[in-house]
């Protein structure tokens, strides 16, 4: 194998203990990545990152290899961080008034992101997957389908629908 970030791309068969821990090594800023721009907090992130590899290392007993091993391993970083957001309070309310004193141009930001926030609320599990997925982590959706092990046409619905909901409550504001 030349390259393991490469070949994550395409469906795995077998690995040896070292070949997978390297594959699965090479997708650890991807998934990181992925995880901050999920949970919004770095902390929260790395521990989401670091339970997905091992889920991943410890359940490739059971991949099947219908999937390339990056969107495997995607998806188990997306069940891993939509798990860590309904256990943890902190995420259900991300903006609070400790009664500091901001400038006129944070407190613009600060609103623009509550809006932002508030919008994503609207959207349902599987859409927030599907448009953090196309637009976080570049894929298609064909892809994501995959990922998700949903058909593409649903995939697509979810999607558009999600985007109409952003440009309705967009146009509403």
């Amino acid at each position: 194998m030349n390259s393991y970030a490469e070949n994550c791309q395409l469906p795995v068969t077998a690995l040896s203990n070292s070949e997978l821990s390297n594959a699965i090594e090479s997708l650890r800023l991807q998934v990181l990545n992925f995880c901050e721009r999920y949970l919004h907090n770095p902390h929260d992130a790395e521990e989401a990152c670091q339970d997905t590899l091992f889920k991943a290392y410890q359940a490739y007993k059971r991949f099947e290899g219908k999937s390339s091993l990056k969107t495997w391993v995607m998806k188990i970083a997306s069940n891993v961080c939509a798990s860590f957001y309904r256990a943890n309070s902190k995420y259900r309310n991300t903006i609070s008034d400790d009664g500091l004193q901001f400038s006129e141009e944070a407190l613009e930001v600060i609103e623009q992101r509550y809006d932002f926030n508030t919008l994503i609320r609207t959207l349902n599990h599987q859409e927030k997957n599907i448009l953090s997925l196309h637009f976080v982590k570049d894929m298609r959706l064909s892809e994501i389908a995959k990922c998700l092990v949903m058909n593409k046409s649903t995939v697509k619905m979810c999607y558009y629908r999600a985007l109409n909901k952003f440009e309705s409550s967009l146009l509403a504001a």
